[in-house]
């Protein structure tokens, strides 16, 4: 009369290892891109349209040297600008960024060699280069974590006329969440 009861118990045990193991197989992307891509695979979802509704970029010439020291009080820093600060954000002071990357477009390389370097991403506290990810020499930048952005920066080097040309060498994609995404190129 005791067997129904123990086995219940048994089942349910199996059942609560059964589930523990199933979650911790489960992996999410909330720490960016899982291979060097900046096109989710969100169940195959398609991204909005035109993410400049939604979204402005701002890009600043300037030298790297004034992220380190803005107000030159070394006296060191030339004001040349030897690159771009780009300044991602949402139009919509209420709307979140909760995903980034961004990718040099392998068409604007030269000889085999990207046309900027991001120099100051060990000093950036949201995005990460895309090292182990990417196996061809692609340059990607991506979220470091699932929290929730005002706004996202980044340092690139060279083409200090950047702002002012025609070029567009950028291309990514910006996540307000899992189904609502913009690709965008600048």
């Amino acid at each position: 009369f005791f067997l129904p009861e123990l086995l219940e118990k048994q089942y349910t045990m199996l059942i609560l290892v059964f589930s523990v193991l199933a979650v911790s197989l489960v992996e999410g992307r909330s720490y960016g891109p899982p291979f060097c891509t900046s096109n989710p695979r969100h169940a195959d979802m398609k991204p909005l349209a035109n993410w400049q509704d939604h979204f402005e970029v701002r890009i600043i010439p300037i030298n790297e040297n004034l992220l380190i020291d803005p107000r030159n009080t070394t006296g060191k820093v030339d004001p040349t600008p030897n690159g771009n600060f780009v300044i991602v954000k949402p139009k919509d002071k209420s709307v979140k960024i909760k995903g980034f990357a961004v990718q040099v477009k392998p068409e604007s390389y030269i000889d085999g060699h990207s046309p900027v370097e991001f120099t100051m991403i060990h000093r950036n506290t949201l995005l990460k280069k895309l090292v182990n990810e990417c196996r061809n020499g692609e340059m990607v930048l991506a979220h470091k974590d699932p929290s929730e952005k005002a706004k996202i920066s980044f340092f690139f080097k060279h083409l200090p006329k950047y702002s002012t040309s025609d070029k567009k060498i950028f291309t990514g994609t910006i996540l307000e969440n899992f189904g609502k995404f913009y690709k965008f190129e600048f």
